[in-house]
């Protein structure tokens, strides 16, 4: 089952570095996705977008190749995203486009659906799948089991247990904000008939589907 955003654009939207590892990410988009969408805004808004998401053409659509030089208009697949060139003779990377030769198509075929992922659910789930898998680059496991990152030749550690705590409750902030600003945002728009997305079906889901955190269990002792 194909996912809507993919390892490039979580760390592109995160507080990831452009060089953070991708497979844990890749990894953890499909359960985090679907926990999401499942939980939050339901599965009949999870497929509305799946069934929008911009469509091309298999036959003229190619990925990028460094080697090829593209003409205005021209439409390639880079790090699964589809970019469509401003320039003629355009070789530049569109993954890394410091003078604007690029622009990144419509996510979806649809404006609402668009407006939601550009203003809140693409920052949402980067920042989720982000925070799931950031213990898995900083602590990981080889033959001696269990192994702390602790530094490199550029004069860099590995964040401790408390920094790595402090870390994430910024990163649940910054998630239940935008998730709660998304729920607003779909409450606005639950009447506006221009708007064709589920937002009926999403609004009656458990949609305070904040991030869970550790919490102190009680326990209770019979005497």
């Amino acid at each position: 089952m194909a996912n809507i955003i993919n390892a490039w654009e979580v760390i592109l939207n995160s507080p990831a570095g452009k060089d953070y590892p991708q497979r844990p990410v890749c990894d953890a988009i499909p359960r985090e996705e679907t926990d999401f969408f499942y939980t939050c805004l339901g599965k009949t808004f999870y497929e509305y977008l799946k069934t929008h998401l911009t469509a091309y053409d298999p036959e003229t659509t190619f990925e990028f190749d460094a080697s090829t030089t593209y003409a205005i208009d021209a439409v390639v697949i880079r790090h699964g995203c589809l970019f469509k060139s401003n320039i003629n003779t355009n070789t530049t990377d569109p993954a890394n486009d410091k003078i604007n030769a690029w622009d990144v198509l419509p996510k979806f075929d649809d404006d609402c659906a668009n407006e939601i992922w550009d203003s809140f659910l693409r920052q949402i789930l980067a920042f989720r799948i982000y925070m799931s898998t950031v213990n898995f680059t900083t602590q990981r496991s080889g033959a001696g089991g269990l192994i702390v990152m602790t530094g490199d030749s550029a004069g860099m550690r590995g964040a401790n247990k408390g920094e790595l705590s402090d870390h994430k409750t910024t990163l649940l902030h910054q998630i239940d904000m935008s998730t709660k600003n998304m729920h607003r945002w779909l409450i606005e728009k639950k009447d506006d008939t221009t708007c064709t997305l589920p937002i009926a079906d999403a609004l009656s889901c458990d949609f305070w589907c904040r991030t869970k955190t550790s919490q102190r269990r009680r326990w209770a002792f019979k005497h």
